[in-house]
């Protein structure tokens, strides 16, 4: 908040100043007369500046609503040693479960992207802005809860960001969809004069996890007395490569290295060359299931010089080529211009440009590990055929077998991901009659290329291994060779809006009490949304790998109004309503009401009741289709004693848009404390509640399970199985289809507190504290029409928190940083037995404490430097035996790491 108030002060302040001004300058022409005789004009009074705050439209003096907000300055965002928005926003208390990241997003449908999800609602459940307007949300159509209108944090430019406002508080009555659970409001700097280069290098106490960062920013022209300000900057950001391998003393604890029981980090998994299988084999059907490995005596003598021989087995290993943190790149480049017609007409236009790189490395395919998918194209079902036949070169036996072999000599699976993000607006602001206005046309989109390296082709590969002419011993002397049954895919997805809005604030009349400001506005929005996969992967011709289609656009117009209503010049209220009109679905409209009530000088209580919305994404109500997988499946008719194959498999999913949806509703109140406990010590309290219904789902896959002899209903034929084999009832569980609809409900309620203290030192400088935690009360969620289930610390910390100290001494700041997680319960559904999800491992992740130092240093003219180390006494990550080991969003994973940056500005 500091930035604000360096410009605005509250009203009974700037009053009572401004009578001491006034009297001020009233005196000190007549002294001056009466002491040179001179005749001296009385100064114009001077016009207080209003500003614009998240969470309002109408322009004020006062930056302290009635809702609660958080600001994240420019300043605090240098002295954080942050390098990214993500990395900024990941650690607030507000932040909770439910977002994408980056580093864990490798086979994921929105890999390459990092987004926030405030009180863990999901990132479709937080408005991202830049400069109060939207940005296209990235591109390809994730079919998974909460990711379906993501936008990508990294393709948000740090550099020139101003400042952050955190609006916590549901805000679709001023903003439309999305709003529900919060706003997070990105500012970028509205000038820049002179030339500034900057650049920063992080590295652990281990030479891991380097990233390093360099930008150049350009400004001419000084908007008070040129009239005009244009400036440039370009950002580039490196991030470098960490092996497992290489940080595993740290992330995994000793009893994890090298065991094997670890299911979701296995340090030794499916086999190489060489392992066959015992199993039982259909004659007549030809299908094959798998059930372990054939004892040791039938294994060969020597594995694949790149396998390595564990209990008798080859097996490959892993870690080996397991990334903790994939390589990425970005590239931003920004420019904005500013010209001031007159004093009442300023014209603007920006303009922005991020290219990320994700590299994600990725093991070889397995023959033996593919099971079934699905080709959109033809409509059906597709499988490899997994077992050798007799005569098969690679077959010493009499009866077909079931073999494993890892493709090492067709390549590695890596995947590249490539986002590149564009924004480009123009607009006019001033004031008219008293009219604070504004008008744009904003063009923002994001298009996003996936490949995906050495894959495997179905028919060749299928063809080859029932014709014995593809020789897994000996790939290149067969008449197929890895050649042949080698792939590449490319995906690619664009997501773009285009805005024109227009709104206006004014003070519509005075009352004994202040006056009554009043805003209004209209904003047209068209979206377009196409997902486009490779078409041999919807043909079903790259093994095991699902796709994701879209295309789909829509209109939408909205008009909104708010009031500002003062009562005895100590209550405040704030009335507003918004109504969007949707081409596809329809329309919502959500009204808000708001309260500030100054009890005392030193104490105001503050509360609001909203309605809220989410409309469908073009994604989910579109013309889409998603065929993807579901891992770990009990198929709850073949697994009896939990041990039979049956009990741990990877089905196809089959996912279609639904002719008719409706919007995501939300009721939210907030309720808070206000209280300026001394001279330089506030304390807030903000409790908060939000009841979502109406939700975006699909079906459990177990409920489908549950009801798969259904004959009629919503539940008919979306069980697939396989013919049945002998000794079995019905046949292995293929697919399971699935739609989406409305059918789920949240509700989430907690307090937020934060206290900031300010303490000077006389001589010795100043000290400055702040201290800001979120606790969740209750987080209780269903699906479709079962109860609420209590979820309480399944899956996230119940409490988070962060202290803050600086001590300011003169060109020297100097400041120390408490973080806090509180331990939760490992399964994130509550329903299932922890031995059910983590078998042999802790049903809790215990809580995390760190500590992170700070200095900076600007004793040298136009120089600044700063150090930051964060978690300086090496604080390990408690194990997460859910999160492939631990929970990035929570939990330290660079051990004590250091960031040195610098900037300098040329006058």
């Amino acid at each position: 908040m500091t930035h604000l108030k360096l410009k605005v002060l509250p009203q009974a302040l700037l009053s009572t100043l401004g009578m001491g001004v006034a009297a001020t300058l009233a005196f000190a022409p007549m002294a001056i007369a009466q002491t040179t005789g001179t005749n001296i004009t009385k100064p114009a009074t001077q016009k207080v500046e209003k500003i614009e705050v998240t969470g309002s439209n109408i322009k004020r003096v006062d930056s302290e609503t009635a809702a609660p907000i958080q600001v994240i300055t420019r300043e605090e965002i240098a002295r954080s040693g942050k390098t990214t928005v993500t990395e900024l926003l990941r650690s607030l208390p507000t932040n909770a479960g439910g977002g994408l990241n980056d580093i864990t997003g490798a086979n994921s449908f929105s890999s390459g992207a990092s987004t926030v999800s405030l009180r863990g609602l999901g990132s479709a459940a937080t408005l991202v802005l830049l400069n109060g307007r939207r940005v296209a949300p990235f591109g390809p159509a994730d079919p998974n809860f909460g990711q379906s209108a993501a936008i990508n944090l990294d393709a948000l430019p740090l550099a020139v960001v101003d400042r952050v406002e955190i609006l916590k508080d549901g805000a679709s009555a001023i903003y439309g969809s999305e709003a529900i659970a919060g706003v997070v409001n990105i500012i970028l700097r509205k000038d820049f004069s002179g030339a500034l280069v900057a650049g920063s290098f992080s590295i652990n106490k281990d030479s891991e996890y380097q990233v390093k960062t360099a930008n150049a920013t350009l400004g001419y022209g000084d908007l008070a007395q040129d009239r005009y300000n244009v400036f440039f900057n370009y950002e580039r950001l490196e991030r470098e490569t960490v092996k497992v391998n290489s940080v595993e003393n740290y992330i995994l604890r000793p009893e994890l290295r090298d065991n094997n029981t670890y299911a979701t980090f296995r340090r030794y998994t499916s086999s190489y060359a060489g392992s066959y299988l015992s199993g039982l084999y259909n004659i007549v059907t030809g299908q094959a299931t798998a059930l372990a490995f054939a004892p040791a005596a039938n294994q060969p003598a020597n594995c694949n010089p790149l396998a390595i021989k564990v209990n008798g087995i080859c097996r490959w290993d892993n870690v080996d080529r397991f990334d903790i943190v994939p390589k990425s790149d970005r590239d931003s480049l920004f420019a904005r211009g500013s010209y001031d017609f007159n004093a009442n007409l300023t014209g603007y236009a920006e303009a922005g440009f991020n290219r990320t790189n994700t590299y994600y490395r990725g093991n070889p395919q397995v023959y033996g590990d593919f099971g079934t998918w699905y080709s959109s194209t033809q409509q059906k079902l597709v499988n490899l055929q997994e077992f050798l036949p007799v005569g098969h070169p690679n077959n010493p036996f009499t009866v077909p077998i079931i073999y494993r072999h890892r493709f090492t000599e067709v390549g590695n699976g890596d995947r590249q991901t490539v986002a590149e993000a564009t924004r480009v607006v123009a607009g006019l602001k001033g004031t008219t009659a008293n009219i604070d206005w504004e008008t744009g046309l904003l063009y923002t989109k994001n298009n996003t290329k996936v490949t995906q390296f050495n894959q495997i082709r179905a028919s060749v590969l299928s063809d080859a291994v029932r014709k014995g002419t593809y020789n897994f011993f000996a790939p290149e002397t067969g008449a197929v060779k890895p050649s042949d049954i080698r792939i590449d895919t490319k995906d690619n997805a664009d997501s773009s809006f285009m805005i024109f809005d227009v709104k206006g604030s004014t003070e519509i009349m005075q009352t004994a009490s202040g006056p009554i400001g009043l805003a209004v506005g209209f904003e047209h929005r068209k979206e377009e949304r196409t997902a486009t996969p490779d078409a041999e992967k919807l043909k079903g011709e790259v093994v095991g790998f699902g796709a994701a289609f879209a295309d789909g656009s829509r209109k939408v117009n909205s008009f909104f109004a708010e009031l500002n209503i003062p009562f005895l010049q100590t209550v405040e209220m704030q009335l507003a309503a918004r109504t969007d009109g949707y081409s596809d679905y329809g329309r919502s409209t959500t009204p808000k009401v708001a309260l500030k009530w100054k009890v005392v000088p030193t104490l105001a209580l503050r509360g609001s009741i909203a309605k809220g919305f989410r409309a469908p994404s073009l994604t989910e109500i579109s013309k889409s289709s998603v065929t993807a997988f579901y891992n770990g499946i009990q198929d709850t008719k073949l697994c009896i004693t939990g041990n039979e194959p049956q009990c741990n498999i990877s089905v196809a999913a089959i996912l279609e848009n639904a002719e008719r949806l409706e919007a995501e509703t939300a009721k939210t109140s907030n309720i808070g404390i206000i209280w300026d406990a001394g001279k330089d010590t506030s304390i807030t309290l903000d409790y908060f509640d939000i009841r979502r219904k109406n939700e975006i789902n699909t079906l459990d896959p177990y409920v489908i399970l549950d009801n798969e002899d259904a004959t009629s209903g919503i539940y008919k034929g979306r069980i697939i199985r396989g013919p049945v084999l002998p000794g079995q009832t019905v046949g292995a569980l293929q697919a399971i289809r699935n739609f989406f609809f409305n059918g789920g409900e949240s509700i989430v309620q907690g307090l937020d507190v934060e206290i900031k203290n300010k303490l000077n030192l006389g001589a010795y400088g100043k000290l400055s504290t702040t201290a800001s935690s979120t606790y969740y009360k209750s987080f209780r969620a269903s699906t479709g029409d079962e109860p609420l289930i209590e979820y309480g610390s399944a899956g996230f910390p119940r409490f988070r928190g962060t202290v803050r100290t600086e001590w300011e001494y003169r060109d020297i700041v100097v400041g120390a940083t408490g973080i806090y997680n509180r331990g939760y319960d490992t399964p994130r559904d509550p329903t299932r037995g922890c031995a059910s999800v983590a078998p042999g491992f802790p049903c809790k992740v215990a809580g995390n404490s760190t500590m992170d130092m700070s200095f900076s240093y600007t004793g040298i003219k136009d120089l600044n430097l700063t150090l930051v180390a964060r978690n300086i006494f090496d604080k390990k990550p408690p194990l997460d035996a859910l999160a492939r080991p631990l929970n990035f969003t929570y939990h330290p994973f660079q051990s004590t790491y250091f960031t040195f940056s610098a900037s300098y500005k040329f006058k």
